[in-house]
């Protein structure tokens, strides 16, 4: 088995590239971690929709990934890098919730460059769910509407905080909010 050494990952519930990274999210800086090369549609299924991974694949990766903490190297279970030779990432299974990362640009084409040699592996997964995402907008957007979504529905019979709204974001009066 490959393995490739001292990057950083940010597992989510929710596939984010590395310049949709929040300053307070958990970046993991790992140790080792496994490499393994699945085909592109794998890879694609993965990374776009609910899977459930067979344990057979999962003991092959148990306990081989290290991370680095204040407390010394600890193991995380379930975890590895996956890549198809053109794209990369991180998988973390914690229970049956699939964790996603990104890698940084460079880790990533170190990670593409050292998968060429490797051989082809076989992942047997069930689609779960298909996940529905907006592509065209980033991270930081999405929070901003669900925010404003929130504090709109928290506001929505008070007429008169609205009309005021309307005016602070638009410069003019609407009557009718």
């Amino acid at each position: 088995m490959t393995y490739i050494y001292d990057i950083l990952l940010n597992f989510k519930d929710e596939y984010y590239e590395f310049y949709d990274w929040n300053k307070s999210d958990n970046i993991y800086h790992i140790r080792k971690i496994p490499l393994i090369k699945v085909t592109s549609n794998d890879l694609y299924n993965i990374k776009n929709n609910k899977v459930i991974i067979n344990n057979e694949f999962l003991k092959n990766i148990d306990n081989k990934t290290e991370l680095f903490t204040a407390k010394g190297i600890v193991h995380l279970k379930y975890s590895c890098l996956l890549t198809d030779g053109n794209d990369a990432y991180g998988i973390f299974l914690k229970g049956k919730n699939l964790k996603l990362s990104s890698l940084l640009i460079d880790e990533e084409l170190d990670v593409i460059e050292e998968s060429h040699p490797l051989d082809i592996n076989e992942i047997n997964y069930i689609i779960d769910n298909i996940k529905v995402k907006n592509e065209f907008k980033t991270r930081h957007q999405i929070e901003i509407e669900r925010f404003l979504n929130k504090e709109i529905n928290k506001i929505i019979n008070d007429k008169e905080q609205l009309e005021y709204l309307y005016y602070e974001c638009f410069n003019k009066k609407e009557s009718n909010v």
